[in-house]
Parts: C-alpha cells; structure tokens; sequence
C-alpha cells in the first residue's frame, strides 16, 4: 500500500554550499522514498521556491503550509540532526499520532 511520507532533513544553512547539500540531500531521500511505490513530501524543497525563509512572517506561513501537509502524513522520517522547524514537525506528529522515524542516512 503506498504511504504518504512526510520527510524531515535540514534546509537552513549558513553559506551556499552548505544550503546546496541540504537540498541534494533532500532530493535524493525524495526519490528513494518514491521508488519505494510511496509519496514523498517535502515541504521545505517546495516553500522556499515561492516564501522568502528568511522573512519571519513568511516562514510562519510555510511552517503553518508544512504542519497541514504533516497532518495528513503516514509517517514522519527524519534525517539528520533536527533543527528547530524540524523538533516542532516531530512534536506535530506525535501530537497527531503520526509515527516518527529516524533515519541516520
């Protein structure tokens, strides 16, 4: 049965490169996850193409985007050392009764 899966992974970076890899990173869990036959979500790889992060109200706005999508997950994974949006998606899920897995690639 396909699964909706909502994937957690750093966005926020501090220079370019560092950025660039969070979203390759991002990219390929993404595909992993899709020819596994289940659905990928990531919202931070589809906000940020239109919402400044940068900006606080406009984060607030992806956030709010990221917690609707997260809801109607089947699960949360989460990759990588969580960062602060990640910790509020992870106590989201278990508020909802999602399950939360770590991965550690």
């Amino acid at each position: 049965m396909t699964r909706l899966i909502y994937v957690a992974s750093p966005w926020r970076a501090a220079d370019e490169r560092t950025r660039r890899h969070n979203r390759d990173r991002a990219l390929r869990i993404c595909r992993e996850i899709a020819m596994a036959d289940d659905v990928p979500v990531a919202s931070h790889l589809l906000f940020p193409q239109f919402l400044d992060d940068a900006d606080a109200i406009e984060r607030g706005v992806g956030m709010r985007c990221a917690i609707a999508l997260l809801a109607r997950s089947d699960e949360v994974r989460v990759f990588g050392e969580p960062s602060e949006g990640m910790r509020r998606e992870m106590a989201e899920a278990v508020r909802l009764g999602i399950d939360v897995r770590r991965e550690s690639r």
